[in-house]
């Protein structure tokens, strides 16, 4: 039998009080995996914190921000946390297939690549939603921090997500990742599950374009290019929703 992935899996949360217990339970029930959950509470107003304080799960941690800093400072909180070789990031209202991780390690060439599956986005009902275009798993791999797999080593040396960006933060590390050449190896399994709900922060945020221009326009910059060239139809149609 082969050993088991150690892995810490950060699931940041804010405000996500219905949906965060079937987060926690399908990163702890990773089939072939060793499993350390963190949790980070981001300041929610609502009871996430009594609730999370409340479970006693073994294999889980939280910690909790005194005020709201955003995804990119809780994921750099849950990183500081833990210590094993592999790092995965869920969204407290998305789910993971419970052999994502096994299916993701077991068809890696390198042990220095970031590993990037695929996602199938479901509905409030629970079943996939053939109507939405993402829901189609396809011949595509989703650029999402959900649907991959990081070596602690890589995530080390491109440094933490950068915390002024309120939405856009993974969007910008993977930016940094491609122009220093981080090795990428798609694979084709479901990786996420990710839910479509009325509280997506990609719907409730207004300053979500502004925050993907950002990240556009610093691309932009770095390749010689003008970065005021950018607008909201480049983001809607260049860079993936979170």
């Amino acid at each position: 039998m082969s050993a088991r992935t150690p892995v810490d899996v950060v699931i940041p949360t804010d405000r996500r009080h219905p949906f965060l217990y079937s987060a926690v339970q399908s990163a702890r029930q990773q089939h072939n995996a060793d499993v350390h959950v963190i949790v980070v509470d981001d300041g929610s107003s609502d009871a996430v914190w009594e609730q999370v304080e409340s479970w006693s799960l073994p294999g889980v941690s939280v910690m909790r921000h005194n005020r709201n800093r955003g995804a990119g400072a809780a994921r750099n909180t849950g990183v500081s946390l833990g210590s094993r070789p592999w790092l995965g990031f869920l969204d407290s209202d998305d789910l993971w297939p419970h052999h994502r991780t096994e299916q993701l390690v077991a068809t890696a060439v390198s042990n220095d690549a970031l590993l990037i599956g695929q996602q199938q986005i479901f509905d409030a009902t629970g079943a996939p939603n053939p109507a939405d275009s993402y829901s189609a798993v396809g011949e595509g791999t989703a650029m999402l921090a959900g649907a991959m797999l990081f070596p602690r080593t890589v995530m080390e040396a491109l440094g933490p997500f950068d915390e002024d960006l309120v939405l856009g933060e993974f969007v910008d590390w993977m930016r940094v990742a491609r122009d220093r050449a981080v090795r990428e190896q798609h694979i084709r399994c479901v990786s996420l599950l990710r839910r479509s709900h009325a509280a997506n922060i990609t719907r409730t945020r207004v300053d979500a374009h502004r925050d993907y221009l950002t990240v556009i326009a610093r691309a932009r910059r770095d390749r010689g290019l003008s970065p005021e060239a950018t607008s909201a139809n480049t983001v809607k149609n260049n860079v993936p929703t979170q």
